[in-house]
């Protein structure tokens, strides 16, 4: 038995080793391309608007050109922008935003699952099965909103679990004895008060990409379900009040522009063809998908012989796992949409997946884990070796030779229309830059195109 659990041990770590390097080599790659590797460009435009100090939210540049569409919140591109006033226009420190991103979710993750009393084996298993779901990996390195979003969702939840786990004076959720109405009142603001990071940090995720948002809805059902109403309305007051005073201040500084341009992609149609393409990306991750089943199934016949009990560490990331895939799964029906849909619902299924198979103390299921996530992790590193790493390198040679073809055309302060806008500031033109896809999408819908430029 003991020479079965160092065995999995031995895989299982050197598995998570193999995923690392298979990370760097993505890392690298992507670092060292020149231009966009894919759809990068709307965000590339977002922040180094906001690193010239420009608003790139201008209502204007919805119906006239230089036309400039955004469908995202602006915290990622504050941050790249202020990266890129010291860089210049380059697209390394939108990746590097992004790739930190990914370390610090794992992060996260690792301290939910830490909080939930896992054992080391069932920790690795579950960074294991998150880091090599297709969606995950292949978004980490891209200069986009998403991995960012999906970084601080990651705190939010790790720091809303702490607030509840925490025992202070009865703890977050202890009753409180004695000192009337008056008392209560102050107990419940002092609870709340522990919730405030988890607050700010979800409002940031929303405030990066908005389905982050469905967070305070899932941590809002889940107080109601174990009786503690009181703290959910206080954090829904809370949440309300700082998602408002964000929405506020966005709308002042972009003088009314944030909002026109989120309500101008909301028309973008949803088909159910392109919503089954992007579910099928989850076949690239077989082996992950069958040890969340596999655990499910023990567990449901076997809970009385459970390791430990099932609690938040269960019952949240499950409600979270339902809700962020229902968002998930209607917004990549969206006409060009990709696997980042499906991310947030990939980070609360790896959660409860780490959590359900560390419950389960049956040596042949852990064995059974084991060999799953190993053959998970060879098969990530076959796509990287194969798929991702080559199309970064093949690229490499033409974004090279793109700069000499524009520089003999002579484009400086014209308007060119552009994905990658990067190409045009390089070369002293003027990009008239969009996100195409969303262009493409609204394009269809007659109100809208009426409202473009010929």
């Amino acid at each position: 038995m003991r020479f079965i659990n160092v065995a999995n041990s031995i895989a299982v770590a050197t598995a998570l080793l193999a995923v690392v390097f298979g990370y760097l080599a993505n890392f690298y790659m992507a670092m060292i391309a020149p231009l966009s590797v894919e759809y990068e460009g709307p965000c590339f435009w977002a922040s180094w608007m906001i690193a010239q100090g420009k608003n790139p939210y201008d209502a204007a540049a919805l119906t006239s050109t230089p036309i400039g569409i955004l469908i995202y919140p602006p915290c990622y591109f504050v941050i790249s922008g202020l990266l890129l006033k010291l860089t210049g226009a380059v697209y390394w420190p939108l990746r590097l935003v992004s790739e930190l991103s990914i370390i610090l979710s794992a992060i996260a993750l690792y301290r939910l699952f830490a909080m939930a009393k896992c054992t080391k084996l069932s920790i690795a298993i579950g960074l294991i099965i998150y880091l090599t779901y297709f969606p995950i990996w292949s978004w980490a390195y891209k200069g986009r909103v998403d991995m960012l979003s999906i970084a601080f969702s990651a705190w939010a939840l790790e720091r809303f679990v702490h607030a509840w786990l925490a025992k202070d004076n009865g703890g977050a959720n202890g009753e409180t004895v004695g000192g009337g109405e008056a008392g209560k009142i102050a107990a419940l603001m002092r609870r709340s008060a522990q919730y405030l990071p988890f607050i700010l940090l979800a409002a940031l995720a929303t405030f990066t990409k908005q389905p982050s948002s469905v967070i305070f809805l899932a941590v809002v059902i889940f107080l109601f379900a174990v009786r503690q109403a009181r703290l959910a309305l206080a954090i829904v007051l809370a949440s309300a009040i700082a998602l408002s005073g964000a929405l506020g201040i966005t709308q002042i500084l972009t003088s009314g522009g944030y909002l026109a341009h989120m309500s101008f992609a909301s028309a973008c149609p949803v088909a159910l063809d392109k919503m089954i393409r992007v579910i099928s990306s989850l076949q690239l991750a077989p082996f992950n998908l069958f040890v969340f089943a596999l655990a499910l199934i023990v567990v449901l016949l076997a809970r009385k012989r459970l390791e430990k009990p099932l609690d938040v560490n269960v019952f949240l990331p499950a409600l979270l796992f339902v809700l962020s895939s229902t968002i998930g799964v209607y917004t990549s029906g969206l006409k060009f949409s990709n696997p980042n849909h499906l991310m947030l619902p990939l980070l609360s299924l790896s959660w409860l997946t780490g959590v359900l198979v560390d419950r389960i103390s049956f040596t042949w299921f852990k064995t059974i884990a084991s060999t799953s996530v190993v053959l998970g992790a060879s098969l990530f590193l076959f796509l990287v070796g194969r798929q991702s790493v080559p199309a970064i390198d093949e690229q490499l040679p033409l974004m090279s030779e793109t700069f000499t073809q524009l520089r003999q055309l002579n484009l400086k302060d014209k308007l060119v229309l552009a994905e990658d806008p990067a190409v045009c500031v390089m070369v002293g033109a003027v990009p008239d830059c969009m996100d195409i896809v969303g262009l493409i999408s609204l394009w269809e819908n007659p109100r809208i195109k009426s409202r473009l430029p010929d």
